[in-house]
């Protein structure tokens, strides 16, 4: 399996700052295949995202593909991600903005777009809380973006053994909430 990252962290993150930068997954080919802008694997502490952009990566529409902008799993892992873009793939399979896990206290504040595919996907998932995971959403906008095969899915928040907060955001399903899908 070929993995790309961004940038990849685990262990303690106390005091990891990242302002203005942007973090892209690159290009991974290879069938089932992952890359991430953003991961951070079971962390500790709180990492703060402040004004910047994650990208999971491209082209990923080879078969079982996955691409996310930004994923974090881990109880003791609390980022922020306060403002920025979040795209997870640019045309895929499976995509996904943000991805938070396994307790990870996740707190999303004024993110200017959270968006599971800039083109099209088969799975495209803006924001996910699972397994306990995410403190607070606010003040966000989170769009699904367009889907392709019959059988998709598309997500525009999704909440899986989580009960954050969530509050003043816009979130649209895919296809800009419209009921229609291209391709067979």
């Amino acid at each position: 399996t070929t993995t790309g990252y961004g940038f990849y962290g685990s262990g303690d993150l106390t005091g990891v700052t990242a302002t203005g930068t942007s973090f892209g997954g690159g290009m991974t080919t290879a069938a089932m295949s992952t890359s991430y802008g953003v991961r951070l694997a079971m962390c500790s502490g709180a990492p703060t995202w402040a004004s910047s952009n994650t990208n999971g990566g491209f082209p990923g529409s080879v078969s079982g593909t996955t691409r996310t902008a930004f994923s974090t799993s881990g109880a003791a892992c609390a980022p922020a991600i306060d403002g920025g873009q979040h795209i997870g793939c640019e045309l895929g399979v499976n995509c996904y903005g943000v991805d938070c896990d396994g307790g990870s206290q996740c707190v999303v504040r004024n993110a200017a777009t959270v968006r599971a595919t800039a083109g099209t996907a088969d799975v495209a998932v803006a924001m996910r809380c699972r397994t306990g995971a995410c403190a607070s959403i606010t003040g966000s906008t989170f769009t699904t973006g367009p889907l392709t095969r019959s059988g998709p899915t598309g997500i525009g928040m999704e909440l899986d053994g989580a009960s954050p907060s969530v509050d003043d955001n816009t979130i649209t399903g895919p296809n800009g909430g419209l009921v229609a899908v291209a391709g067979s």
